[in-house]
């Protein structure tokens, strides 16, 4: 997921037809792509032992809403860990 970089941007008139960018405006950032980038302290360590059994664990995440709409309308995603 994510959007192309502005090293990407700037070579696109020179591979693509019909793109044009004013090379004296400076690119903006992405506060989104900002924040992704922070450093975060790591999880504490689980005192309990790491499960034996597949699927005997799962661990999920459900991240949204976004405020842009996948293609097929979607705003939220999840994400399931098998321990």
């Amino acid at each position: 997921m994510g959007h192309t970089g502005g090293e990407s941007v700037r070579r696109l008139p020179h591979i693509a037809q019909g793109f044009s960018l004013d090379s004296n405006e400076t690119m903006s950032r992405c506060e989104s792509c900002i924040i992704s980038k922070h450093p975060r302290q790591p999880h504490p360590t689980s005192e309990s032992p790491p499960a034996s059994h597949f699927l005997e664990l799962i661990h999920s995440d459900i991240c949204g809403p976004f405020p842009v709409e996948t293609p097929h309308h979607k705003q939220y995603f999840i994400i399931f860990l098998d321990d």
